[in-house]
């Protein structure tokens, strides 16, 4: 079962999303894309030849327009900061879609299966990191509007208790599943008691929320794969940097191996080892407790990693 949400939509549905936001012209298509784990998207080729990407949202979390609000809110400062990105082209009030504009590419995660010579994909690989420091480097002035829009900021202790209680709750779950040990849950537990001083003091940063290969679009100029831009912002919010590391890290190892030296080159810097391991040790655990996880490659991996290497994972974390 694919578990990306795909669904067919008619040409008179598509048509309908056209006149709702107010844009003039003729859908002759509209293709299913792949959509995410919360949301459906669509190509809509219009009569004139232009394309644009449909997004429908499903629920998700306290507030059903969650996502849709998110990336509406993060639109601003990606076009402002000239941030390769699908920007919005038209959201009417009260719809459950959005329109963006069409990016051409192929997502980093299949250019990497695809490509014989891993060597033309390092400038595409430093491009992607570089994209996501700059992101993360924006002032608190600059990224004040994301808040302002419906945007969600993450107090220091509110984002360590979320961590703490996400990892307790998903060491239950792996014991009733018998997947850990109730010895190994005491572990996790110790760890997620200490979330706040592991976590510690951090800068505010704007955060991807979702970073990984497949949410990376590139391009085959020729010589060379380059960015074409990040997609997917609907998990977008202001915390910690490193859990956006953490998390890149983590799925890119399950979808393509160990994360090219030429990312973090981009980056400019390693990650900070402490908490790092920390939110790999967080997201590892939370995936391994979701069953419908288990059909993706970071889901795998990380059962993969809970099950066999939970020592590993806690490294540098307990408590003496």
């Amino acid at each position: 079962m694919d578990p990306y949400l795909t669904r067919e939509l008619s040409l008179s549905e598509a048509s309908d999303r056209l006149e709702r936001a107010g844009i003039r012209g003729r859908v002759i298509e509209a293709r299913a894309c792949a959509g995410g784990v919360s949301n459906f998207n669509h190509q809509l080729v219009l009569a004139d030849g232009s394309r644009l990407l449909l997004r429908t949202y499903r629920a998700r979390g306290p507030s059903a327009d969650e996502g849709r609000r998110t990336e509406l809110a993060i639109d601003p400062v990606l076009s402002a900061f000239h941030i390769r990105a699908p920007h919005v082209v038209a959201a009417p009030d009260g719809a459950d879609f959005v329109l963006f504009e069409w990016l051409d590419g192929v997502r980093l995660r299949d250019a990497f299966a695809a490509e014989s010579e891993p060597r033309r994909l390092e400038r595409a690989w430093s491009e992607t990191g570089r994209a996501l420091r700059i992101i993360h480097d924006l002032l608190p002035d600059a990224i004040s509007g994301f808040v302002r829009d419906g945007g969600t900021a993450y107090a220091p202790d509110a984002w360590a208790a979320l961590h703490g209680r996400t990892m307790q709750k998903a060491a239950v779950t792996l014991v009733s599943k018998w997947l850990i040990s109730a010895g190994d849950a005491r572990r996790i537990a110790d760890v997620a008691a200490r979330a706040a001083d592991l976590v510690g003091s951090w800068r505010p940063s704007l955060l991807h929320g979702d970073p990984h290969a497949a949410n990376v679009l590139v391009r085959d100029s020729g010589s060379a794969w380059r960015l074409a831009g990040w997609i997917d912002w609907e998990r977008a919010c202001i915390a910690d940097a490193e859990s956006d590391l953490a998390t890149f890290d983590l799925f890119t190892r399950a979808q393509v191996g160990a994360t090219p030296k030429a990312f973090w080159d981009g980056y400019g810097r390693a990650p900070e080892v402490s908490r790092f391991r920390f939110y790999q040790l967080h997201m590892a655990v939370f995936l391994a407790s979701l069953d419908q996880a288990q059909r993706l490659p970071p889901g795998r991996e990380a059962r993969r990693l809970v099950t066999s290497s939970l020592g590993a994972l806690l490294e540098g974390l307990r408590s003496n």
